[in-house]
């Protein structure tokens, strides 16, 4: 039986587990799991919806296509969820507004998601393993055919990874409990300002955004807060009054994603005597590309372990 470590136990190291063949050993290791109510991770506190990554590359197309086939398969009791795309006229444009689109896509509540995925990993005897991990070394002792490094933002600090082209960035969101059932976004040129609402499908939604590049602590701005409901309120002034104190607000969001110049990584490499498939960087885009880059995983591990030797 194949053995199997998996470093990280956010949506990217769930969902590769989730891909691989069921009769594999499988271990995640993870200084945070699911149910870990901390900043610490981000997977947790991610918008979690699907939409295209404006400017992705060829390989981040392929593995969002992949991730939206999976998920609308795992939605099919919702018919909902299935896509469709629409240009909209210029006469439908919003004050300011360039371009505009229509599109139903995914929408998901990252925390049920991540505990539903757990309690089938662990149905089909996946174990998960808590521990602080200070490089890839350090888990040779686990005797794994394979290791597979998602760790996220965390190959940043791994000694024996310590990739310099991760950036942190901080986010900060608003959920509320709002009967809005539409994910509505709008954002300038180059992304430095965006507004949008994410509804959960629960009666809540998340309302965003700000990001924070080159810092790794988590933080609540009041300024940053007001600044998103004066944005809502300027474009759907029918459904966001101007005073926060007149929306059922819930809680801060705020939590550190990676950010990667250069892209997504993944790629095989014999690492100090250990087989290792790194897989993250998402630029912010874990929920959108994890389910596509686990099938894509699941077949490089499956080609390395059953390749031989065919000569006579």
């Amino acid at each position: 039986m194949p053995k199997i470590t998996i470093l990280g136990a956010g949506i990217t190291g769930l969902a590769i587990a989730s891909q691989l063949p069921s009769n594999y050993d499988i271990t995640i290791v993870a200084k945070e799991l699911p149910g870990d109510d901390t900043l610490k991770w981000a997977s947790p506190w991610a918008g979690a919806i699907w939409m295209p990554i404006h400017g992705a590359n060829a390989e981040e197309q392929r593995v969002q296509l992949n991730s939206l086939a999976f998920l609308t398969k795992l939605a099919a009791s919702n018919p909902e969820s299935t896509v469709r795309f629409e240009v909209l006229p210029k006469s439908r444009y919003p004050e300011g507004v360039k371009y505009a689109m229509k599109y139903n896509a995914v929408t998901m509540h990252p925390q049920n998601l991540i505990k539903w995925l757990e309690s089938r990993l662990k149905a089909k005897g996946v174990k998960f393993h808590r521990a602080g991990v200070t490089s890839l070394g350090a888990l040779k002792h686990m005797g794994h055919d394979v290791l597979i490094n998602a760790s996220g933002l965390g190959a940043a600090a791994l000694k024996d990874v310590h990739d310099p082209q991760i950036m942190p960035c901080v986010t900060h969101l608003i959920e509320v409990r709002h009967p809005y059932d539409q994910i509505w976004m709008r954002h300038n040129k180059d992304y430095s300002v965006y507004t949008y609402i994410l509804p959960r499908g629960d009666g809540t939604a998340v309302l965003g955004g700000s990001r924070f590049y080159g810092e790794w602590v988590p933080k609540i701005i009041p300024e940053v807060r007001q600044g998103i409901i004066d944005r809502l309120h300027k474009n759907l002034p029918e459904h966001f009054p101007a005073d926060i104190k007149d929306i059922d607000f819930i809680s801060d969001i705020t939590g550190v994603h990676q950010q990667q110049e250069g892209g997504l990584k993944l790629y095989k490499q014999h690492l100090n005597g250990q087989d290792v498939v790194h897989a993250y960087a998402f630029r912010g885009g874990g929920f959108m590309l994890s389910f596509g880059l686990a099938n894509e995983v699941a077949q490089m591990v499956n080609k390395h372990l059953f390749t031989y030797d065919a000569r006579l």
